[in-house]
């Protein structure tokens, strides 16, 4: 049976390295966003519309090596899940087996690497900090995790939430990229700093408006409920009203459509009729509208 390998870590993780010398002992097909972005000569990152082309010819590469039954290699940071559907989907199709390789490194470490690289192949000091805050080693969903998301999402597992007219009605609103941002000030997993988090004034002032017409004000955040106090607190000192507040439970590391899922379900389904839905990550926007809620979406959250 066919195996696809997907490699995750930090550039100057060794993921290229390792890669290069798997797919010459065994056969394997690389295929390698970098490696895309040589050949049709883009640099390390091109506009959206080059972008789409190197997708595209990533998934053509990528049909192709299926098609062929080859053992395939994904060698890109692949730190975000939603980026691997299409690519997990096809393998499942297929009959491929999935294995994960990650490469963990301390951030002093990849720097050092980084600065020891040919000068075409270094990237910015201040991407790899960027994606060392964005994105913690010990927050990476594991392999098991994202395959069954993959798979509940394809298969339709999260059926239409039931939402009848004749309930109190209720929105529900997000924080972190909705109602607060945290302006690089903080990781976005840092709970004990949510309280220097800046309010966004136009979304405030619609849920002001909101709750002053009578409907029920829910936010449902995918923060951890271990900063419940300081998220409560940062509530009131701005003057966001609301009337129920849901969130990740302690250590739940699901990601943030699947949480929130299971809190509306928890929650609101039977109790209130959702008018609407005020969020910006886009993946959980998706997942709103998949499940026939209504979804204003504030801002781009494609992450």
């Amino acid at each position: 049976m066919p195996t696809l390998h997907i490699t995750r870590g930090f550039p100057a993780a060794g993921k290229t390295t390792w890669a290069e010398a798997f797919c010459a002992e065994t056969g394997a097909v690389n295929i390698n966003r970098d490696d895309i972005r040589r050949t049709l000569r883009i640099g390390q990152h091109g506009t959206q519309r080059q972008e789409d082309a190197v997708t595209s010819v990533q998934s053509a590469l990528f049909a192709a090596a299926v098609d062929n039954r080859s053992d395939i290699v994904l060698s890109d940071m692949n730190l975000r899940p939603k980026r691997l559907r299409p690519f997990l989907t096809g393998a499942d199709r297929a009959g491929y087996t999935v294995e994960f390789h990650d490469f963990r490194a301390e951030l002093d470490e990849l720097l050092r690497r980084n600065a020891a690289r040919d000068v075409e192949r270094q990237v910015p000091e201040s991407l790899i900090r960027d994606l060392w805050s964005r994105f913690p080693q010990h927050r990476w969903p594991s392999a098991e995790r994202i395959i069954a998301t993959v798979r509940a999402m394809t298969d339709g597992t999260f059926s239409p939430v039931d939402n009848p007219r004749d309930l109190p009605h209720c929105v529900l609103v997000d924080i972190d990229g909705t109602l607060a941002h945290h302006n690089d000030l903080r990781s976005p997993y840092d709970w004990a700093r949510v309280s220097q988090d800046t309010v966004d004034e136009s979304v405030r002032d619609t849920v002001q408006d909101i709750h002053a017409a009578g409907v029920r004000l829910v936010i449902m955040s995918g923060r951890d409920e271990v900063c419940r106090p300081e998220t409560t607190e940062w509530l009131a000192r701005h003057g966001i009203p609301w009337d129920e507040l849901h969130m990740r439970p302690t250590g739940d590391q699901r990601s943030d459509w699947m949480v929130k899922d299971a809190l509306v379900r928890a929650h609101i389904q039977g109790r209130f009729h959702i008018r609407y839905c005020l969020d910006d990550r886009q993946q959980v926007v998706d997942h709103y509208r998949a499940i026939g809620l209504k979804v204003f979406q504030v801002q781009p959250g494609d992450f």
